[in-house]
């Protein structure tokens, strides 16, 4: 409840980095979609499954100035994916996505790099 409250008062943020972080609650996900002017979000090892997953998907699409989000060595898998998926079509500046150490099929990251042409995503982009 900390970090969201901090967060919360931080509204030019560009980039955070919460990686290695037990992220849980909801109230933390609404003040992550409160920072607009976000370039970079990086959530690595945080124990996101693909509930977390869905949850974070429906504030991204708030987040327009997003270019990067890295949610490696998460526990998000297709579901996950799929939701996450759907809510970025809205993020048009993502450039980079980095899904590397997650459980999501390569037929999920094919149908990713489809739906996000202009979006490097790692780890199917890089082979």
């Amino acid at each position: 409840a900390l970090i969201a409250q901090s967060l919360s008062a931080c509204s030019t943020l560009s980039r955070l980095d919460l990686s290695s972080n037990a992220l849980q609650g909801e109230e933390l996900v609404e003040a992550l979609g409160q920072l607009e002017s976000l370039s970079a979000l990086i959530l690595s090892d945080g124990g996101i499954d693909d509930e977390a997953a869905a949850m974070l998907g429906h504030i991204l699409g708030q987040l327009e100035e997003l270019e990067t989000l890295d949610l490696r060595l998460n526990m998000i898998g297709d579901a996950g994916a799929a939701a996450l998926g759907l809510t970025l079509l809205n993020c048009a500046s993502l450039s980079t996505l980095h899904l590397d150490g997650n459980a999501i099929s390569s037929t999920t990251m094919r149908a990713l790099l489809t739906a996000l042409p202009g979006c490097t995503i790692t780890p199917l982009s890089q082979t």
